[in-house]
């Protein structure tokens, strides 16, 4: 974990204390900070605050276009205008993806979401609508790890559970 980008705002500090797996994963991460390289033959590098832009390369993978990223304070981050070039020759997918529109349900397009509360779907005005629940990256958007699935099915479960 290279330190650049490590960084914890006031958001981020809010989200480590309210929810077990962020701090996990942060407590995780903290570690791996502090370590030194072993001299193993493969290593894993992670940058952080960096969203990729471009995949480099014509007939290949060349490289990855990265873009920094600084925190907002308020949960977010955005774009500072710099770029980095890695030479890299292969690039794998593993983060996110937007969900879409389902039929019959309201639908958040630009947060790729179902509006809910805990679970239970709300309609275009805020109100319930009855017996339809969410959970997942339809739920909250495309981030977390599985951990954080696992907490949402809990929670949409036992809003369910409790409408029963």
């Amino acid at each position: 974990v290279h330190p650049e980008g490590f960084e914890i705002d006031e958001a981020s500090q809010h989200a480590i204390n309210t929810s077990k797996s962020t701090r996990l994963v942060v407590d995780t991460m903290m570690k791996y900070l502090q370590r030194e390289p072993t001299g193993a033959p493969h290593r894993i590098h992670l940058h952080l605050c960096q969203a990729s832009v471009a995949v480099l390369g014509t007939d290949r993978v060349e490289g990855l276009r990265t873009e920094r990223t600084e925190l907002c304070g308020d949960g977010n981050v955005r774009g500072t205008g710099e770029f980095t070039d890695w030479p890299v020759e292969a690039v794998y997918r593993a983060v996110g993806y937007l969900s879409t529109h389902l039929a019959n349900l309201p639908f958040d397009h630009h947060a790729g979401v179902v509006p809910n509360d805990a679970g239970r779907v709300l309609d275009i005005d805020g109100g319930l609508i009855d017996a339809a629940y969410v959970t997942g990256w339809i739920k909250r958007g495309p981030i977390g790890l599985i951990g954080h699935t696992k907490s949402d099915a809990a929670e949409t479960v036992t809003s369910l559970l409790n409408d029963l």
